[in-house]
């Protein structure tokens, strides 16, 4: 059961949906409800239709898991489709930006040590930048709250990279790839201090509370990872750590 719940990206999608929850929380933002269950669903639809989409395209689902993975990726579809038709005009063509950046990403992934940036930057756009925008947010809080964002998120998805690092072919260059596992770790441990610096010098004392908590947790996961440890490890325990994080926001009280 929960083998097929990662398969079917449930999980990496409620993490998106926690990291859009959190942008809301700790800037004080009135609550979008449904763009928040958008970010989720688009993350699913996403997510299945990339590591899915050539295996529907040939063959038609035959086992229990693909039939049910295809199924909740159409319905997910289908909702993503009727919430996205009824939000603001506004967010709706900053999401069509983004939707750029997804439909590059086949290309991106082919220059392995971009991958992982370009992961980051966009989740940052979707779960951050496009409700500070909606919002007009400073310029201020923008800049700061996107590059804070971008830094954890790139720290958070180092130790998908270094599991995948066997794994991936060696052509790719990814970070592990190209600088070996402990100079990835340790930039892993540098993209951390700068998130804790940067949310120090910017927020108040709930938000630092929250941000060291995310950041403590995140050093762990960049420390423990290997690549040849179990697929549970990254796949579910430092995928949850946006719902830990959001927790603690929620907790603390920013």
């Amino acid at each position: 059961m929960i083998a097929l719940y990662l398969n079917a990206s449930l999980h990496v999608s409620l993490a998106v949906g926690c990291l859009t929850l959190i942008t809301f929380m700790q800037q004080g933002l009135i609550l979008i409800h449904d763009y928040i269950g958008l970010m989720a669903l688009g993350t699913l639809v996403v997510y299945n239709g990339l590591k899915y989409g050539k295996i529907w395209g040939y063959q038609i689902p035959i086992s229990y898991q693909h039939q049910f993975i295809l199924g909740i990726t159409l319905l997910a579809s289908f909702f993503f489709l009727m919430i996205f038709l009824e939000m603001p005009f506004a967010i709706q063509k900053k999401l069509v930006v983004g939707f750029c950046f997804v439909f590059l990403y086949p290309w991106v992934r082919k220059l392995g040590w971009l991958k992982l940036f370009w992961v980051s930057a966009t989740i940052t756009y979707f779960t951050c930048m496009v409700p500070l925008l909606f919002y007009k947010q400073s310029m201020n809080v923008f800049v700061l709250e996107g590059i804070s964002r971008f830094v954890i998120l790139s720290a958070l998805l180092l130790p998908f990279e270094i599991y995948d690092s066997t794994r991936d072919p060696t052509a790719l260059k990814t970070l592990p790839q190209r600088f070996g596992i402990l100079w990835a770790k340790r930039f892993g441990y540098v993209l951390v201090l700068v998130f804790v610096g940067l949310v120090l010098w910017s927020h108040g004392m709930p938000q630092k509370g929250a941000a060291l908590g995310i950041a403590l947790l995140t050093l762990g996961a960049i420390y423990k990872t290997q690549p040849h440890q179990s697929k549970t490890f990254t796949a579910f325990w430092v995928e949850a750590l946006p719902m830990v994080w959001a927790g603690l926001v929620y907790g603390i009280g920013g």
